[in-house]
C-alpha cells in the first residue's frame, strides 16, 4: 500500500516508523496478556518473554497466545519449546505471519540466489553488508546491477532494510525472524539441523536469565 501511495501521490506523506516497545512497557504486556488469556508465568519467564521478543507487541501476543498444546511459560524449557513451535509449525501465528511476508516477496526473488543472499544477510543480521560482500562470499555469477534490483525487492517486502547507503543493507534485526527463515528454506540451501534452532533460543534464554539474577 505504501508503494502505491507513493506511485500516485509523491511527496504528500510523512513517515514515521513505529519502534517496539521500552522494557518496562513489554514487561507490563506480558503480566496483563498473561493475566487476561490465564497463561500462567512467573516473574523470571515475564522477564525473559519480554527480552526475546525484543519489545515486539506481535511475538509477545503470540508466545502467550500460543496454541501450542503443551505450551508451559513457567520454565525456560517450556518456553523454548512454545518459540520452537511459533517458528517451527505451520500452525504457528509467527510463522505464519512471517511467511505471509516471505511469499509476497518470494514470487520476484524465488532462486535459489536470492534466498542464499536473504539467508546470508539474516546469518549476519548484527552488521551491515555491502554489495560487494555479498557478491563474493557468495559468489554469485549476476552483476552488481541485477544484485542491486534483488535486493531492493526484498527491502520493499520489508524482509531486509536499506541500510546507511545505498550500497548497504542488513537482515532484518530480532531473534526469531531469521530462525522461521531458515527452518523453511536454510536446508535446501545448505546442510543444516533444525534442531540447532531450539538450542540457539535456548541459549539466548540462559543469557537473559543471567540478566535477570544480577538485576534481582
Amino acid at each position: 500500500l505504501r508503494n502505491f501511495l507513493i506511485e500516485l501521490l509523491p511527496a504528500r506523506f510523512k513517515y514515521k516508523p513505529l519502534t517496539n516497545m521500552p522494557e518496562d512497557e513489554s514487561i507490563e504486556m506480558v503480566y496483563k496478556y498473561a493475566q487476561y488469556f490465564d497463561v500462567p508465568i512467573t516473574e523470571e519467564t515475564a522477564y525473559l518473554i519480554s527480552q526475546i521478543a525484543e519489545g515486539s507487541p506481535f511475538y509477545i501476543s503470540a508466545i502467550i497466545r500460543s496454541e501450542f498444546e503443551e505450551k508451559n511459560l513457567t520454565t525456560i524449557e517450556g518456553l523454548t519449546k512454545t518459540l520452537e513451535f511459533e517458528t517451527l509449525s505451520n500452525t504457528g501465528e509467527i510463522k505464519a505471519t512471517w511467511m505471509e511476508y516471505i511469499s509476497s516477496a518470494l514470487p520476484r526473488i524465488n532462486d535459489r540466489n536470492g534466498k542464499n543472499i536473504l539467508l546470508y544477510l539474516c546469518q549476519n543480521r548484527d552488521r551491515e553488508i555491502t554489495r560487494k560482500e555479498i557478491l563474493e562470499k557468495l559468489k554469485l555469477n549476476m552483476t552488481d546491477s541485477e544484485l542491486e534490483g534483488k535486493l531492493k525487492m526484498m527491502v520493499k517486502a520489508d524482509i531486509i532494510t536499506q541500510g546507511t547507503s545505498n550500497f548497504r543493507y542488513s537482515g532484518v534485526r530480532d531473534n526469531i525472524f531469521d530462525k522461521v527463515f531458515r527452518g523453511v528454506y536454510e536446508e535446501e540451501i545448505q546442510l543444516f539441523d533444525v534442531n540447532t534452532i531450539g538450542k540457539e533460543y535456548n541459549e539466548k534464554l540462559m543469557e537473559y536469565k543471567k540478566k535477570f539474577n544480577n538485576l534481582q
